[in-house]
């Protein structure tokens, strides 16, 4: 049994997985992930999830919920350490355990240098980039992805350093996929041809997938779209979704009552093009119950989805006739990646901790 500390300075709310089955319990993408890998793993080893917000302590068997306040010995006992996001605490952790090996699980989308327009933004962030190579290079820290896609984004990122590059090549960086529950299944009950659902956050692009949706409802007056957030989800963009013709926004729903909406819809209606997916728990969690994605190709939706599901976001056309085929017999097939359960994700988790084969 090794001892295994998660360390999330970056989550805004304290998490566990108790909370996991509930509406509205400010859990986003990232917590839920580490919640559900720390509660596999803590089937074989003793695990602490270390959390900034977290004023209390939780427990149960080999799983802790701690404040960084109790976590001081736990981290210097540690064999391996996962710091959640935050690059900056990398070297703070390391000060604490000389001898563990140190991953950051990245869970966002690192845009180039380059893109930044103007000077000062562009001069920051090639500040942070440096920064960013130095800390990982002298703590012997490991990047992880949450895809393969998220994995060669990250190593663009790194490899566009110009003081510390070469430090950069040496930065090692992996990825391991975010989970899905090994109990989300495919199901033989019908879906409404007539429907399409979005269940992302409203930031990603939900005034995008609206206006689109319009000109779908311009061509088949009788299509329905439902707008459903997950607990983590803000209220921005519902008031808009209520003036919208046909589409019912039916604001935060439980894990199960989201999976319920998207079984019974023709597809999820997902042609955003802002905010690109690191993992797209959406695409994956729709394609493990058998419904199909459509989706703007960038990000990981062109690792997870199949081609007959990408789609040009700008390119309404396309869209509305995409929707009109699949409600016309040529909805394509779709089945969940085991990959992506979280039983296998725990193990490739295990593997890249203790470089087991």
């Amino acid at each position: 049994m090794k001892r295994i500390v998660f360390y999330d300075a970056a989550a805004p709310a304290p998490y566990s997985d108790a909370l996991l089955g509930t509406a509205d319990n400010g859990i986003g993408g990232t917590e839920a992930s580490v919640a559900r890998v720390a509660a596999k793993l803590s089937e074989a080893h003793d695990v602490t999830v270390a959390q900034r917000e977290r004023r209390s302590a939780e427990a149960s068997d080999r799983l802790h919920w701690l404040p960084f306040t109790q976590t001081r010995d736990k981290l210097a006992r540690a064999d391996a350490i996962v710091v959640v996001r935050n690059h900056k605490h990398i070297l703070s952790v390391r000060r604490v355990n000389s001898r563990a090996p140190i991953f950051l699980w990245c869970h966002d989308w690192y845009p180039r240098v380059q893109t930044f327009k103007t000077l000062k933004p562009r001069l920051l962030r090639q500040l942070k980039l440096e920064g960013h190579v130095a800390l990982h290079h002298f703590t012997h820290a490991t990047a992880v992805g949450v895809s393969e896609t998220h994995r060669r984004n990250i190593r663009e990122y790194f490899d566009g350093a110009r003081v510390v590059w070469p430090l950069a090549s040496r930065v090692h960086v992996d990825y391991v996929y975010n989970p899905i529950p090994d109990e989300l299944s495919r199901s033989d009950a019908p879906y409404d041809p007539r429907k399409l659902v979005f269940f992302s956050t409203p930031g990603k692009g939900l005034d995008l997938v609206l206006e689109a949706f319009q000109e779908v409802r311009r061509e088949m007056p009788d299509m329905r779209l439902h707008v459903a957030s997950p607990g983590y989800g803000d209220e921005q963009g519902n008031n808009g979704a209520e003036l919208s013709g046909n589409v019912t926004f039916l604001g935060k729903l439980s894990h199960s009552d989201i999976m319920r909406e998207v079984r019974t819809a023709l597809c999820v209606f997902y042609p955003a093009n802002r905010i690109p997916e690191t993992f797209g728990l959406v695409f994956a969690e729709s394609h493990a119950v058998g419904t199909p994605v459509l989706a703007h190709p960038f990000g990981a939706a062109c690792e997870l989805l199949g081609n007959d599901e990408l789609i040009d976001a700008g390119n309404i056309t396309a869209i509305v006739a995409r929707v009109r085929a699949w409600r016309n017999g040529a909805r394509p097939v779709v089945y969940g990646n085991d990959q992506l359960r979280l039983s296998n994700v725990a193990e490739a988790w295990e593997r890249l901790l203790f470089g087991r084969s």
